[in-house]
């Protein structure tokens, strides 16, 4: 092989490379969860994400909620916490309990736990308890530049994690800060390509 067929086949390889490297991502779960019917057993305590290491939002008791519903389960620690939809006097959301405060009736299928990455572009963006503006508006932006790990696309929104810059510290594993969850629409991303698009 002569030095210019060399280098053009280096320069191709480079150019390869870098084309995987820009090209943006889609999630892995994309579309409509199964809704499942649930109640709950006792006072409810619901996190933003599956585990201690996800902020918390609230507590409610059973008789301040309604339309409860069940989409899916993690593992986080030593328990499942299942994604739960309801209403409260707070509005419409999504959010986490431990699964063993709840009855069920059917079967749970486990999220997506393959994330793909990508980031907020150069202002800070809205966040949502849902998929939707019908959700419940947290009352923080998410920072410009956060990196983001995606776990769900649906309805033009993604469920992504992030670390605030004020977060505390995990209460397990205090070098790491607390994890947050949420719902911020699709055109706030940027490495980003909607599986909803494709599949139209």
């Amino acid at each position: 092989m002569t030095k210019k067929t060399a280098l053009a086949a280096l320069l191709a390889a480079l150019i390869l490379l870098a084309g995987t490297a820009l090209a943006d991502v889609t999630a892995h779960s994309v579309g409509e969860m199964e809704k499942i019917a649930c109640e709950p057993r006792q006072r409810l305590a619901f996190r933003t994400g599956p585990g201690t290491k996800y902020t918390d939002i609230f507590s409610l008791d059973p008789k301040r909620i309604w339309s409860l519903s069940i989409y899916q389960m993690e593992a986080g620690g030593t328990v499942d916490w299942g994604m739960i939809e309801f209403k409260c006097y707070r509005g419409l959301y999504r959010a986490y309990t431990g699964m063993h405060y709840l009855e069920v009736e059917g079967d749970v299928e486990y999220g997506n736990q393959d994330p793909v990455r990508c980031y907020i572009g150069d202002t800070p963006v809205e966040c949502f308890a849902g998929p939707g503006e019908e959700y419940v508006k947290y009352d923080f932006m998410v920072p410009e530049w956060t990196d983001l790990q995606v776990y769900h696309e649906e309805n033009g929104y993604v469920m992504a994690d992030f670390v605030m810059p004020d977060a505390k510290p995990q209460p397990f594993d205090a070098a790491q800060q607390m994890i947050t969850r949420a719902w911020i629409h699709i055109y706030d991303l940027e490495g980003y390509a909607s599986g909803e698009a494709q599949a139209e």
